[in-house]
């Protein structure tokens, strides 16, 4: 018979392998510090409803996930630490499938030795409301009630998860050059990112999956190079490592040039971005498109950031 303590093991494991196979994984919140983030116009219709949920749980602590990405979550979810935002996010996207749960979790700025309970609640395929609560209300009691708290809002979570993979509204028309990104606001550890902006062009759905992967993994190599070298993060001071960070100034762009693709990156104030480029792209043009996508994404109303 499964003890209590063996399967919160096995929780514990399932989250180690997911770590360890991260750069496999859709999300880049491992390496950025900063919890993933969708962009949909229908947050402002959705927030109620997380929040009624989490009063419900008797909960200051409640989120709605959509792809394993924050879509609305309450106030005091945003106060979390950035290591506690990424971790909850991250041990989500390692679990499996499962209609409810109930998890003990251990915040380790808020409460690094009184676990607390994660209540997870399946409202459609890759739509889940999440609350962080005490010993009370039990799971079988907030479950009966997830239909007539989400019942409302069905055909509104099935429009926000047609935003996947994409990430952001289709209303959002970005430069046809750009072949992903990562914004991410360095104050509030929210990242928005996508590498799915162009159609499929008649390629199969592994042949596009397979392209994903490959545009996830030149982001995530170019923002490694440039993080900690060109842009600090995390208070880190110029002159702390060799390279460019001795540099006596601060450089906010920069970008490189290879055979199949170009890169830019660019800081400002609490924000950075990082852009895929298709080679073909000029390069005296990336800096004014980069800015400009930073400015489109970060300046409209649905903005998550």
């Amino acid at each position: 018979m499964r003890t209590r303590e063996y399967e919160n093991m096995t929780v514990c494991f399932q989250l180690v392998d997911f770590l360890l196979q991260q750069a496999a994984s859709p999300l880049f919140s491992d390496l950025t510090a900063a919890v993933d983030v969708l962009m949909v116009s229908e947050a402002s219709v959705l927030q109620p409803f997380i929040e009624a949920l989490a009063e419900a749980a008797e909960s200051p602590y409640g989120c709605l996930l959509v792809g394993g990405r924050i879509v609305v979550a309450t106030d005091r979810w945003w106060v979390l630490t950035a290591r506690e935002l990424t971790l909850l996010s991250t041990l989500l996207m390692s679990l499996p499938e499962c209609s409810a749960r109930d998890v003990p979790v251990y915040l380790p700025h808020g409460s690094p030795t009184v676990p607390h309970r994660l209540l997870t609640f399946e409202l459609l395929r890759n739509v889940m409301a999440c609350v962080i609560c005490g010993p009370s209300p039990p799971l079988s009691e907030l479950e009966r009630e997830i239909g007539r708290f989400w019942m409302p809002a069905v055909e509104t979570l099935k429009s926000v998860r047609k935003t996947l993979p994409r990430n952001i509204p289709h209303s959002i028309e970005v430069d046809a050059n750009i072949l992903g990104f990562i914004l991410i606001n360095t104050s509030t550890h929210r990242c928005l990112n996508s590498v799915s902006l162009i159609g499929a062009s008649g390629r199969g759905q592994g042949e596009e999956q397979a392209c994903q992967e490959k545009r996830r993994a030149v982001l995530r190599s170019f923002y490694t190079m440039v993080v900690g070298s060109y842009f600090n993060r995390g208070g880190e001071k110029s002159g702390e490592s060799s390279g460019p960070s001795e540099l006596s100034h601060q450089p906010t762009d920069t970008y490189i040039v290879c055979s199949g693709h170009k890169c830019y990156a660019h800081t400002s104030g609490k924000y950075q971005i990082f852009v895929l480029f298709a080679a073909k792209t000029p390069t005296f043009a990336m800096r004014s498109v980069t800015h400009k996508t930073l400015n489109l994404v970060v300046k409209d109303k649905s903005s998550p950031l």
